[in-house]
């Protein structure tokens, strides 16, 4: 036959062979397998792309989920933190120290008693102060003061029981039994914008106020905060007998970054 050949595509056999792709030749029966081949290449696929999005629905429920009990738990914390204010806020009171005026005496401040560790030391940026005082005397914040999520916790983890040896400011030696070593049983935070960090030491372990901030701190840890704030004039502890001292008092050391 002259002319075109119009089954050239198919290698003359029409029957045998097709070109889909209008670039190459292929067997019918290979044909159809390779578009069952492609078939089931696109259910795998559709199944592949099927489990991916309900895997990322997945994922997406349970950080909503996630996300809504540590916002559950911030609200805790917050509904505790006003409750904590409203228990132990004075208003009444009207300074800036930690301890009431009538209800304390200053045995030391910045003396070589606290050697090395104050303007009288090599310290020249620490302020220290004793507050002698009963047992159980309130201690307050001296300033709207931030505290982490561990600052209350005894000095070095020890709240064993032991003897130690103090030396006085005139030289005698005496043993005191007490519980924990150092500051013994503490708070630490911030003030003024984080620019000072201060103690209040010698604490009581047993006391209401400190088992009560214990369970404040506890929850903001829960709730993933990195701490809290509370205002001047709140009671965070009370004057004990802990860590190396040889009477109850408060120690308030104020460091200046």
């Amino acid at each position: 036959m002259d002319g075109e050949n119009w089954y050239g595509y198919a290698n003359n056999n029409p029957v045998k062979y097709v070109d889909p792709n209008g670039l190459e030749s292929y067997e019918v029966i290979q044909s159809l397998i390779n578009r069952e081949k492609s078939v089931e290449r696109a259910r795998e696929y559709k199944n592949i792309a099927a489990e991916s999005n309900a895997k990322g629905r997945s994922q997406y429920e349970a950080g909503r989920k996630e996300y809504n009990k540590i916002e559950e738990k911030v609200i805790r914390f917050n509904n505790e933190r006003e409750r904590f204010i409203k228990k132990y806020y004075n208003s009444n009171k009207k300074n800036s120290i930690p301890v009431e005026q009538s209800k304390y005496r200053i045995t030391c401040g910045n003396t070589d008693a606290h050697k090395g560790r104050t303007q009288g030391g090599v310290n020249k940026n620490r302020f220290v102060t004793d507050y002698a005082a009963d047992e159980g005397t309130p201690v307050f914040t001296t300033a709207k003061t931030e505290f982490k999520t561990n600052a209350q916790r005894w000095s070095y983890n020890d709240s064993s029981f032991s003897s130690q040896t103090v030396t006085l400011e005139d030289g005698e030696e005496v043993t005191v039994h007490t519980y924990g070593k150092g500051y013994g049983f503490r708070i630490n935070g911030t003030i003024e914008n984080g620019t000072i960090n201060v103690w209040f030491a010698h604490g009581n372990p047993n006391s209401i106020v400190a088992k009560d901030f214990a369970i404040l701190q506890m929850m903001a840890k829960e709730a993933e905060l990195q701490g809290f704030t509370l205002p001047e004039n709140t009671q965070i502890m009370e004057i004990g007998l802990t860590g190396l001292t040889t009477g109850p008092h408060l120690h308030c050391e104020e460091d200046i970054k």
